[in-house]
């Protein structure tokens, strides 16, 4: 028997061993790896939520009520409006000629005690409900509280308020209206801003 020259011997893991693979298989396999790596690579920037639009910051909440106090009061006509910056609190003064107000809204507000303290009004009584139903026609009565303060003139002056809607309403008196006067603004204020 002859030997062939391009004959080799091999050792046993050799021998077992297939053919070798085609150079197109090898190619082939290598870009069908790449293809799903780049493909789960996707596939987490999907789910992740990478490929979606920032979200949006959500509105910030605001008054149900219109923070504009209306033009004209009974007699009393507008004058000096003043409004925050972040639209939380609104003043304006009013006169009818020979006597003087001031209306405030503050918002947010859920007590009226506490929002006629902060307003520097002290009051013997604890609030009352209003006569006439509600202004949001929600059914609740709305409490009024009325007290007096030195912070607004040298005399101790008269202020009524209330809370509706989460915000806080208030006249007060800078002549010398009595509190039935202020309690009836009021009452009048409450209607003018929750239309």
């Amino acid at each position: 028997m002859t030997e062939n020259p391009e004959w080799k011997a091999v050792g046993a893991p050799q021998a077992q061993a297939g053919p070798p693979l085609p150079h197109h298989v090898r190619v082939g396999g290598l870009v069908l790896l790449g293809l799903l790596l780049i493909g789960a690579v996707i596939a987490g920037i999907g789910l992740g939520g990478g490929f979606s639009a920032a979200p949006s910051p959500s509105a910030s909440p605001s008054p149900e009520l219109k923070m504009e106090p209306p033009l004209t009061l009974g007699s009393y006509v507008r004058g000096e409006l003043k409004k925050s910056d972040d639209g939380t609190l609104t003043s304006a003064d009013y006169s009818d000629g020979s006597a003087s107000i001031v209306l405030i809204m503050r918002w947010p507000q859920k007590d009226v005690g506490t929002f006629m303290g902060d307003a520097g009004f002290t009051s013997s009584a604890s609030p009352e409900p209003s006569p006439d139903a509600t202004a949001s026609g929600s059914g609740d009565p709305i409490e009024v509280l009325c007290g007096s303060s030195k912070d607004y003139s040298a005399d101790s002056t008269v202020g009524c308020g209330t809370v509706e809607r989460d915000t806080g309403l208030m006249v007060v008196a800078l002549s010398a209206q009595d509190e039935e006067e202020i309690r009836d603004l009021l009452r009048q204020f409450e209607q003018a801003v929750a239309a």
